[in-house]
């Protein structure tokens, strides 16, 4: 599952960081790069502030002295792999957001001069 999740993480960031460099009209990839990082913190604060709302009510809920010991297993491997996922997550919006610079999706025309009228 860890695996899973770094995995659609990455495809996920990498997609996003393209369509906002896109969309945001970045003429460098340096430009590009700062929407894309800046994509990735607001989605980053985003999931804790969801997670914090939540309050860990569907993960703490069936705990008891029994199962303790697995919970510390799995939570320290959860911790790396979120661990691995930010930090995959936060280079793959970065590579996106470069490569999405510079390929308009409008094709655009010089302006045409105009006589001006008698």
């Amino acid at each position: 599952m860890a695996i899973w999740t770094i995995v659609l993480t990455i495809i996920a960031m990498y997609v996003a960081g393209v369509e906002t460099a896109r969309m945001s009209g970045a003429v460098t990839r340096h430009d590009g790069v700062v929407h894309g990082l800046m994509m990735f913190g607001l989605s980053t604060v985003g999931f804790i502030v969801l997670a914090a709302l939540t309050g860990g009510t569907l993960s703490h809920g069936g705990v008891n002295a029994t199962t303790h010991s697995m919970w510390i297993g799995l939570t320290s491997g959860m911790a790396w792999a979120g661990f691995w996922t930010l930090l995959l997550g936060w280079l793959a919006a970065m590579g996106g957001a470069a490569s999405g610079v510079g390929r308009p999706s409008l094709e655009t025309r010089q302006p045409v001069p105009m006589r001006p009228a008698v």
